[in-house]
């Protein structure tokens, strides 16, 4: 048997015309579908773990007020405090 028949079935492409034809352009489509899907996927995972708001899932809204509400200097140290540990005891 001789080794020249099957080097060159192998290299027999009709519509390839010598070089790769839609095989490569395929590669790269398939690879730009999985970049596409993976970054859907990183982007989707950020977003339900809410880094993007600064991580306030799972916070209280009424200590967020009380918070903005002392900040802004409409209660002081005292009435902080003690509104706090009003609404972490309930």
């Amino acid at each position: 048997m001789s080794v020249r028949p099957l080097v060159a079935a192998q290299g027999f492409c009709p519509w390839c015309q010598g070089h790769m034809g839609w095989g490569g352009w395929a590669m790269m489509i398939g690879w730009l579908v999985v970049l596409i899907v993976v970054l859907a996927l990183v982007w989707a995972f950020v977003r339900s773990r809410g880094w993007r708001e600064g991580g306030t899932e799972g916070r209280d809204p009424a200590e967020d007020a009380l918070r903005e509400g002392y900040a802004r200097g409409e209660i002081d140290e005292r009435t902080y405090r003690r509104r706090l540990d009003e609404l972490r005891r309930r």
